[in-house]
């Protein structure tokens, strides 16, 4: 630990007031918490009570985050002042209990500040409000362990300056805990703040997710309950049936022969009865029993009984249905609890967000207030951590292209500080993120301008692109619009990967803009991965789950309804015309069922868009758990995931977001139309992409600098698996694959037979480059349908050649 600051000659340890400043014993590796935030040397403390002290930094720091932007916007208020003293207070004692003094002195100096702002009688200046920022930025750093004692000693002489210009006295170091005084205000809170944390338990989140699995197989095991108490209840039908038909006939035989019986009595005779059994009475006088009133009376008595049981097992069943209701909703509950623990505010992201927002309005240069909206709105704790990153990339776009500088705001009649707003909300079974600005908004001459020089569009297809087309390029790979690279923006990396990001969420995004009043991204994220409700649909023959959460109506359509518009079918559902389509064939699925003329169908909602999906069936609605479809199928186009039914049967989950874009509904059903539409906009050749397949991570690289020195586009992929799920993902195919043989997972030819046997990948050119160079090997691959076959070590001359010839070659299935 590094020696205590010359101006704090007094500074020691809790528990030694007059000894030297406490050493930890050297460390001979790493030390075992660095991961968990702890910056200084840990080898002799308890590493339980390390990470009570993470967890607990942890929280302490994100209160003074969240509540430091309210005083800002009222730094007269003694409130929102007297919670930051109390947070920076906590957390110096407890940072000073365990050894960790940098923290526990920074801590000090903000509350000698915080101390004499609540006693003085004037709000805080701008330059004060901004100095607690930088020391919740350092605090968070040291307690994540990104920074050390120079940050203290930075912002040291700061503090003093600030306290000195209030005219109050800064406090003594911190004493050992016994001799600290302190006021009984400050004592009642802090106690009350320990109780309130021993009511909490920290739960590894492993085991919460455990549980969560549990009451997934508890869904499934219900589900199947379900199947066998509806089958059961098809068949106490059916006996209910029977048990009618063999009263009405019993009944039917019995009045036609008492009827015959009545009118002679050879009939009774005939089947066995006698003279003498009378007695000397008439048939009206005295009842004559023969074999066929007995059969008769058995008869009736079976169908009395069989009635009596049908009705008993009804009211079973209906018991039982009772019981699978209170199951049912006892079950939802549980579920719902349970997924509640793994929720967390959005407002834990709020120190992150205000952070970024005013670090990178510092760099440029601009007045920047960001405003949180419906921060208490709860997300999977999975989902809030992978969406942080997009979320933050968003705020730095958002300032960096659209909120302008304060001398053309003031110009645009504009506030000088722009607003930069993120509104969180549930919306039915989804949570929606909406970042906004109030600034410039998309130019859309500078996206056409970009486009064409970039090679996305032809100046033609430009000129006549729409709003939607223009903002979908910002999306992809490669593509800015600003004119010179800086640390922030101009790479044309960051919008891809946001929407890569929220797309493994199974969620949208999408981006409208008002020009010259701003631009707003909507992200729409599923409320949880785990279990959702889901609609069972049928296509020719095949049972999927459509989440429910992405239906908003369902229908029968006439024919009336049905129209086309170009090469789009369309359905006009109430005053609005929609897109159509069907869902065997946009999954590709053949059959021979007969079409209905009045086919049910669903209008499905992705993002701001809805599109019409005709059905061959609708089963009804059920409760699914989702599971992945494991390593072996890296992506199925369409697919979600899978879920298992009651009966032990697979049913696939579709990913609505995927079946509705407009690049898969765009995709060509035949091989030809595919290589002919690829060959007609590929660009030139010193423009190609070539997608580098290979599991050396040095090939990978030495190959595509190779390729970026000549001018080309590279993507990689590290095996066949991979390299799909590339293709899958990628705005446009790439010009040529170049793909080495021997690799894991899947190797060269299994990934070239695959893409010989996709329509939409059947004329891609594919280009060996292998050390094996046996005939054996070159004949394999050509065999399969490989464009060319090169073998290792090559010259960098004839890789481009090559490269250049083969995707100039005709396509060829």
């Amino acid at each position: 630990m590094p020696p205590p600051e010359d101006d704090e000659p007094n500074w020691t340890p809790p528990g030694d007031a007059d000894g030297p400043e406490w050493e930890p014993p050297a460390a001979t590796e790493e030390p075992p918490l660095a991961a968990a935030g702890v910056p200084e040397p840990a080898a002799a403390i308890d590493p339980e009570i390390l990470e009570v002290f993470a967890a607990e930094a942890e929280e302490h720091v994100a209160l003074i985050g969240r509540t430091l932007p309210l005083y800002q916007q009222q730094p007269g208020n003694k409130e929102h002042l007297q919670e930051i003293r109390r947070a920076a207070h906590t957390l110096k004692g407890a940072a000073a209990s365990v050894g960790f003094t940098l923290i526990a002195k920074l801590a000090h100096r903000a509350e000698d500040l915080l101390d004499a702002l609540y006693d003085g009688d004037r709000p805080a200046t701008p330059g004060e409000v901004e100095l607690l920022f930088a020391a919740h930025d350092a605090l968070e750093d040291l307690a994540a362990g990104r920074a050390g004692e120079e940050v203290v000693a930075a912002l040291a002489p700061r503090f003093e300056a600030a306290v000195a210009a209030i005219g109050a006295r800064p406090a003594a170091p911190p004493e050992p805990a016994a001799e600290v005084e302190v006021d009984q205000p400050t004592v009642a809170a802090d106690a009350a703040a320990v109780r309130a944390a021993g009511e909490a338990l920290r739960v590894p989140i492993a085991r919460v997710d455990e549980v969560v699995n549990l009451v997934g197989e508890l869904v499934i095991s219900r589900s199947g309950f379900e199947q066998h108490l509806g089958k059961l209840s098809r068949l106490l039908q059916e006996l209910q049936l029977s048990a009618d038909r063999l009263r009405r006939a019993t009944g039917k035989i019995e009045t036609q022969y008492e009827a015959r019986a009545l009118a002679s009595n050879r009939l009774a005779n005939r089947l066995g009865g006698s003279d003498g059994a009378g007695h000397g009475f008439d048939g009206l006088e005295f009842d004559r029993y023969t074999d066929f009133h007995l059969m008769i009376r058995e008869l009736s008595e079976t169908s009395t009984d069989l009635a009596t049981v049908s009705q008993e097992l009804s009211g079973l069943t209906g018991e039982f249905d009772g019981y699978l209701v209170r199951q049912s909703r006892l079950t939802a509950e549980m579920q719902d609890k349970l997924m509640r623990v793994r929720m967390v505010p959005l407002g834990h992201l709020s120190g992150r967000l205000h952070r970024t927002v005013r670090r990178t309005a510092a760099d440029l240069g601009k007045q920047v207030r960001l405003v949180l909206e419906g921060e208490n709105t709860d997300l999977d704790k999975t989902v809030l951590e992978e969406m942080a990153e997009p979320l933050l990339h968003l705020l730095r776009n958002a300032i960096d292209h659209g909120i302008e500088d304060a001398a053309a705001r003031e110009a645009a009649g504009k506030p000088a500080a722009g607003t930069v707003r993120v509104r969180a909300a549930h919306e039915g079974t989804q949570i929606v993120i909406r970042v906004s600005d109030d600034g410039r908004g998309i130019d859309y001459e500078a996206v056409r301008l970009a486009a064409v020089a970039r090679g996305a569009l032809s100046p033609e297809a430009a000129a006549i692109a729409s709003p939607d087309e223009l903002t979908d390029l910002l999306f992809r790979s490669g593509f800015s619009t600003a004119g010179r690279v800086t640390e922030i923006s101009g790479r044309g990396v960051g919008l891809d990967v946001v929407r890569a990001l929220v797309e493994r969420l199974k969620g949208t995004v999408s981006l409208a803009s008002d020009p010259g009043r701003g631009a707003t991204f909507t992200v729409r994220l599923p409320l949880t991965l785990a279990v959702i409700r889901a609609l069972l649909v049928e296509a020719e023959g095949h049972t999927f789950a459509l989440p429910l959460g992405s239906v908003t109506q369902i229908l029968r359509l006439d024919p009336e309804q049905c129209g086309r518009i170009g090469s789009q079918d369309v359905a006009r559902v109430g005053p609005d015309t929609l897109p159509r389509f069907s869902l065997a064939a946009r999954l590709g699925l053949r059959g021979t069922t007969e079409p209905d003329p009045r086919p049910p169908a669903v209008v499905i909602e992705v993002g701001d868009r809805r599109h019409v999906v005709v059905l061959d069936r609708i089963a009804g609605g059920r409760e699914v758990v989702v599971k992945s479809l494991g390593t072996h199928v890296r992506h199925a186009p369409g697919i979600a995931g899978a879920t298992l039914m009651g009966d032990g049967s697979v049913v696939l989950i579709l990913d609505p977001a995927e079946l509705c874009a407009p690049a898969r509904a765009a995709r060509p059903a035949h091989p030809a139309p595919v290589a002919h539409a690829r060959h007609a906009q590929r660009p030139p050749a010193e423009q190609l992409t070539v997608l580098v397949v290979d599991d050396s991570p040095s090939v990978r690289r030495f190959v595509s600098g190779q390729l970026r020195d000549a001018g080309m586009d590279v993507l990689t992929a590290k095996d066949g698996l991979d390299a799909l799920e590339v293709l899958h993902h990628a705005e446009r195919l790439p010009d040529v694959v170049m793909l080495d043989v021997e690799m894991p997972r899947m190797d060269g030819y299994e990934l070239l037979s695959t893409l010989r046997a996709t329509p939409a990948h059947q004329s891609l050119p594919v280009v060996m480059l292998t050390s094996r160079a046996g005939d054996k090997h070159r004949r394999k691959a050509m065999e399969l349908g490989a464009t060319a076959y090169l073998v290792k070590p090559y010259q960098p001359a004839e890789l481009l050649r090559v490269l250049r010839d083969a995707a100039a070659a005709p396509a060829t299935a």
